[in-house]
């Protein structure tokens, strides 16, 4: 992290290991020992020389301090603030800020949280955007720079985040990549957990923080689902932030009777096996997917075919149960027709559509035995669009619908 050179300590090995040649030779007997000593002393030479030549002037890798620890320390404040124990912090850069054991993490780097990585492809983030806000729900999110492009749709401009997490900090700025250009960076913390809050979540919080209950958390699951369409997650949320208290107890197997009973389970758990594990995410990603593929399919999709194609905010969503690699391998065809003609790209004059063809890889994932791509739509009206699969030259499904828009 900061300015180091990840080989540096090498260079003691490499002494080391010069220093026990030269022992090894000097108390045994060994034929040509002057000529090994001249080779071991041409090594050293020749590395001196080498270093010489090819060092390279100290740089920084990734991650400067001068960013991280300023971070962490508003992170702790926040947390001093709010009287929040071990909140859960979200943000790209959490190498060093997590070195401090301060905080639960939720990676949006993706390196250290495997169901982000597994969730959040390109255009089709729906199912990590369900993760991310209704079961994650990280306490403190913060995201800079070219992150906040890759985060735009997902969470920036997502209607959730606006509803649930109010702003500490935050700036625009202009990045040429980016499109729109304007993104936001800055740190937000979620309303739910305020001090002031009264959310059964935050009452949970402080109850368990002045008497560490395994009692208190069966009967606050049980009450929370005595109500139909209750979100529970909150309770599991609210164990993992008191499980290093709970592990020290030696109350995990009660946690996991507890939440073996809850209508979230399979995430739930793995929020309390997890550190023991490592393939619990496995059936929480399951979880999270089925239920982001439930609540798609209450909607009627514009078009059944190979694929059930559904639109969803100026999306076009395509999905898949059961599919096998024939159904990624083709080339998805995507015909716009624009209801003003100038729309039409250099060159389509003659065919009176905009092509938005794409490969599944770059627009989809496949899951648990589903297959989900989506594909964005330009802003300008189209009266119709068209929309298949096919391979070499052969269309094997396609369907259209007529939108206003």
């Amino acid at each position: 992290f900061g300015a180091a050179r990840t080989t540096t300590h090498l260079a003691v090995f490499v002494a080391l290991g010069l220093g026990l040649i030269i022992y090894r030779i000097k108390n045994r007997r060994i034929k040509n020992r002057k000529l090994l000593l001249g080779m071991a002393s041409a090594l050293g030479v020749v590395g001196i020389v080498a270093f010489n030549i090819y060092a390279v002037d100290l740089y920084r890798m990734c991650c400067w301090s001068q960013y991280s620890e300023p971070l962490r320390q508003q992170f702790d404040g926040l947390a001093e603030r709010e009287e929040l124990p071990r909140p859960t912090v979200s943000n790209p850069d959490l190498g060093v800020i997590s070195w401090h054991k301060h905080f639960n993490v939720v990676d949006l780097g993706r390196l250290g949280s495997p169901v982000i990585s597994k969730l959040h492809h390109n255009e089709a983030f729906y199912p990590f955007s369900d993760y991310l806000f209704d079961h994650a729900a990280p306490d403190f999110i913060e995201i800079h720079d070219t992150w906040s492009c890759i985060y735009y749709q997902s969470v920036l401009t997502h209607p959730e985040f606006d509803e649930r997490y109010r702003v500490i900090s935050a700036m625009e700025f202009k990045k040429d990549s980016c499109v729109p250009a304007s993104r936001l960076s800055g740190v937000w913390i979620r309303a739910d957990i305020l001090r002031t809050s009264e959310s059964a979540e935050r009452k949970l919080i402080d109850q368990l923080s002045s008497n560490l209950s395994i009692d208190a958390l069966r009967r606050e699951l049980a009450s929370c689902q005595s109500v139909a369409g209750n979100d529970c997650v909150y309770v599991a949320r609210t164990a993992y932030r008191f499980l290093p208290e709970f592990r020290d107890a030696g109350l995990v197997d009660e946690l996991n009777e507890i939440f073996s009973a809850s209508r979230t389970k399979d995430y739930d758990i793995y929020l309390i096996n997890g550190y023991r594990d490592g393939k619990a995410h496995q059936k929480a990603i399951e979880f999270i997917v089925n239920n982001w593929i439930a609540s798609i399919r209450h909607d009627e999709p514009v078009i059944r075919s190979a694929y059930e194609v559904f639109i969803h905010d100026n999306t076009l969503l395509y999905l898949k149960s059961g599919c096998s690699e024939s159904d990624v391998e083709a080339r998805f065809f995507l015909h716009l027709f624009p209801a003003d003609a100038g729309e039409l790209s250099e060159g389509r004059d003659q065919y009176g559509f905009n092509n938005f063809g794409f490969e599944f890889d770059d627009y989809g994932i496949k899951m648990g035995g589903h297959c989900f791509a989506a594909r964005r739509l330009p802003e300008y009206a189209s009266n119709r669009i068209r929309t298949g699969q096919y391979h070499e030259d052969e269309q094997l499904w396609q369907g259209e619908f007529w939108i206003g828009r």
